[in-house]
């Protein structure tokens, strides 16, 4: 900024080069910062994702080394871990997730190998937040840059090279040299304007007859770049029609520049008239833009789904693992998250009774009215609930009739706007039913997580209730 406030007035080449050393600067700030950010969250053995990486393997390889079959196939996925952490490439990548796909799938088929279908929950948790911890690190990298990916750390010494280059430009001029050299440069170019000027008038009046002769074709040539309106126009002469015709061609050239830099800058509202080529082209470039841009913003939301959905399974199966043994607990915890985590007001978990398994009972609320929890015992193909056991798939009503369900806060009592129930099962065994409700809605993903929730305590009830 000092050299810049020093030289302003020296060149324009000078002042360019600084003012492009300072937006590099803040450029390679910036890129630091998430540099910075990324490495700290990857860690090391002694923190952030590769603690998660080092205590998920610790903990797989004290339960494993009991099932040799099983443990052999861990270890080699260690190993592809260290491949792609060490040196990932898209041909390693594609190999370790095939190879997280096919030892997930063994772990959920194996029903005879582990002791019990505990031991089997824990290590499919453990698995699965091992998994999740190498391929976030992974993701850092490829940010970060490795050698076969281009990231934050080129960008970085590519910036670093192009100040220093630019350095190596700014002090290569004699900045002396250059500001003494402006005010002789003004003095001769107004001499030589003058003799010019001079030269050029008696130009004007030789070439008169000749520009006469040809103006008509300029005129028909520059027309053809306008509509056809603009030849309706009554002209005086040859000169003012073709001044008028360069007045509306820089106009409509004016227009047009706005129309691209407002694209540039995403401002889509602005339209413009799309009578020649170019408009036809730049209206086109405007709409491919709006469709890039749809289908962006929709990958961008799908994959935040995605992610918040693998952390939420990960959230719940700790809850599963930290109150395992009892029921009660573990039921009004998970209730308890998921209420929150799927932004509902109201929620019930019905577990089957031990001594008669066809009916179903209330074993968790969260912010059920009196009425409803009156209804504590429901049997299987009975009402929602029980229908939703009997048939061991999800139901979603939107708008239930209002005798049904109230959500009650501080206010009184509301009407929910849609319900939710999804069945806890494992094969053909019901082991019961998650029921909740919101003044909002459910959607599509909301329903395939809490089946994917539903699922991970059947698991865990099946052996509890044995």
């Amino acid at each position: 900024n000092d050299l810049l406030q020093k030289y302003s007035s020296a060149t324009f080449e000078v002042s360019n080069l600084i003012n492009e050393n300072i937006d590099f600067i803040k450029e390679f700030e910036s890129d630091f910062k998430i540099l910075k950010e990324n490495i700290y969250a990857a860690g090391n053995s002694e923190n952030g994702y590769m603690l998660r990486i080092k205590e998920s393997e610790a903990k797989n390889d004290k339960i494993l080394a009991e099932y040799p079959s099983i443990y052999a196939d861990f270890i080699k996925l260690k190993g592809l871990k260290n491949e792609l952490l060490q040196n990932g490439n898209p041909k390693i990548e594609s190999a370790f997730l095939k190879a997280k796909d096919v030892f997930t799938n063994r772990l959920k088929a194996e029903n005879s190998v582990f002791e019990n279908a505990s031991v089997k929950q824990i290590v499919l948790n453990n698995t699965e937040d091992w998994f999740n911890s190498v391929l976030t690190v992974f993701k850092i990298q490829k940010i970060n840059g490795t050698e076969n990916y281009i990231g934050i750390y080129d960008n970085l010494v590519n910036i670093t090279n192009k100040i220093s280059e630019n350095i190596i430009k700014i002090r290569a001029l004699n900045l002396s040299e250059e500001a003494e050299s402006v005010s002789i440069n003004k003095r001769n170019f107004v001499l030589s304007a003058f003799f010019y000027i001079i030269l050029a008038t008696a130009a004007v009046f030789m070439i008169f007859k000749y520009l006469k002769t040809n103006l008509a074709k300029i005129r028909s040539e520059s027309a053809a770049l306008l509509p056809e309106a603009f030849a309706n126009k009554a002209i005086k002469n040859e000169f003012e029609e073709i001044f008028e015709i360069i007045k509306s061609i820089k106009k409509d050239t004016e227009a047009k520049a706005l129309f691209a830099k407002n694209l540039k800058d995403g401002k889509s509202e602005i339209t413009i008239a799309s009578g020649d080529n170019l408009g036809h082209a730049l209206v086109s470039l405007k709409e491919y833009i709006e469709k890039e841009k749809e289908i962006k913003k929709s990958e961008d939301e799908k994959r935040a789904v995605t992610d918040r959905h693998k952390d939420g399974i990960v959230r719940f199966g700790k809850i599963i693992r930290r109150h395992f043994g009892d029921i009660d607990e573990m039921t009004f915890k998970l209730l308890t998250e998921l209420v929150r985590f799927l932004n509902a007001d109201i929620g019930g978990i019905y577990i089957i009774d031990k001594n008669n398994p066809e009916m179903l009972v209330l074993k968790a609320a969260y912010a059920y009215n009196e009425k409803k929890i009156i209804n504590k015992e429901i049997k299987q193909g009975e009402g929602l609930v029980g229908t939703c056991a009997a048939d061991k798939s999800s139901i979603y009503i939107d708008r239930p009739d209002e005798d049904y369900i109230k959500i009650v806060s501080g206010f009184g009592y509301s009407k929910p706007r849609s319900l939710l129930l999804s069945p806890i099962y494992v094969g053909d065994k019901v082991y019961g039913v998650i029921e909740l409700a919101s003044s909002g809605t459910f959607d599509e993903n909301d329903i395939k997580f809490l089946e994917a929730v539903a699922e991970d305590i059947a698991y865990t009830l099946a052996y509890l209730l044995k």
